[in-house]
């Protein structure tokens, strides 16, 4: 079994750029962005280990990352 977060974008980069896939650690909704879980007050907390990263560079394309592992853990009754 292999799960996938799929994205489409543009990116509009000058140099290479890693961007990363995170596991939310702790209660969450909708309304949850990165910004919010490094403010003084948090709303939520993610993972120090990246679940899957890619390089990226100039261009339009779909990049997917390897969730594999995290959709196991919700299979087997890990919260999400």
């Amino acid at each position: 079994m292999k799960a996938e977060l799929s994205i489409f974008g543009n990116s509009y980069l000058s140099n290479t750029a890693k961007v990363g896939v995170y596991a939310i650690t702790t209660s969450w909704d909708r309304t949850l962005t990165w910004n919010k879980t490094l403010s003084a007050t948090p709303q939520g907390t993610f993972s120090d280990v990246a679940l899957d990263y890619l390089m990226l560079n100039s261009g339009s394309k779909r990049r997917s990352f390897n969730i594999t592992e995290l959709y196991k853990s919700w299979l087997n009754g890990s919260p999400n």
